[in-house]
């Protein structure tokens, strides 16, 4: 089986490429991440040390430029251009699959959407260039050092481990999805309620506030590494609403029907 070949290269050196280079994505978004948030943050979809969309970005990328990878300006474009729309397609795909992202560069210039920006665009065209001239080279001469029978044996339990923490995380995905549209659902009921009620002499400013505290404090914490079994816990929701001011009955019956 590893010796399969597609688009002239054997499967066994594909699977290696896509690991080695999810891994060093894990990596480098991590730091990214991390240093700009001021602490510790694992990312990527799966619990595993990958971030999967460099691995097959970085294959996708080599399989399709590599007939003009001696002409790094035009490599730089092209490689820019797909790998822009390779990240769009995707983050389309999984916000349709469960309701929420993975990335948002709403805070970027130039951006589209929050799911692509100019930034970025010009960093994949920059990746293109160095993965030809530098990456690549790399990848293929730690490739080289594992002798082929133990890197078969390696590769195979990295792929069946890998298999079973994507549909972990899938399940954990896809229950996140389910609670976020039961949120989105209890969010607008309550915020009809506001408008009709007259307990609050200012329901618009806690409409206001609800609508921000959703967006910028439900998500994000809803976001956090969903693989480590994350959920929203009563007494977390319930501190969350007194936040906006509202406890007791209400916020009562807002748990009760969640939860």
């Amino acid at each position: 089986m590893w010796e399969w070949k597609f688009f002239g290269i054997e499967l066994y050196n594909l699977v290696a490429w896509l690991f080695i280079y999810s891994f060093c994505g894990w990596v480098w978004e991590c730091f990214y991440i991390s240093h700009k948030e001021k602490k510790v943050v694992n990312r990527g979809y799966v619990t595993g040390p990958v971030c999967t969309i460099y691995g097959v970005g970085a294959i996708t990328m080599y399989i399709s430029l590599k007939g003009i990878s001696e002409h790094l300006v035009l490599a730089f474009f092209v490689g820019a251009i797909l790998a822009t729309v390779l990240e769009y397609v995707t983050a389309v795909i999984m916000e349709s699959l469960f309701k929420t992202s993975w990335w948002d560069y709403s805070d970027q210039k130039f951006n589209f959407q929050g799911r692509i920006c100019l930034s970025s665009t010009i960093a994949w065209g920059a990746a293109t260039v160095g993965l030809f001239t530098i990456f690549q080279p790399f990848v293929n001469y730690l490739v080289g050092l594992v002798p082929y029978m133990i890197g078969k044996i390696l590769l195979s339990v990295f792929v069946i481990l890998y298999v079973i923490d994507f549909t972990i995380s899938t399940i954990a995905a896809a229950d996140l999805s389910v609670k976020l549209q039961k949120m989105d659902a209890l969010m607008e009921e309550f915020h009809n309620y506001l408008k009709e009620t007259r307990v609050y002499t200012t329901a618009e400013e806690i409409i206001s506030r609800m609508d921000s505290f959703k967006r910028n404090s439900l998500r994000r914490k809803f976001l956090k590494r969903f693989t480590k079994k994350f959920d929203l816990r009563p007494n977390t929701f319930t501190e969350q609403m007194s936040q906006l001011g509202m406890k007791g009955k209400i916020t009562d019956e807002m748990t009760e029907r969640f939860y």
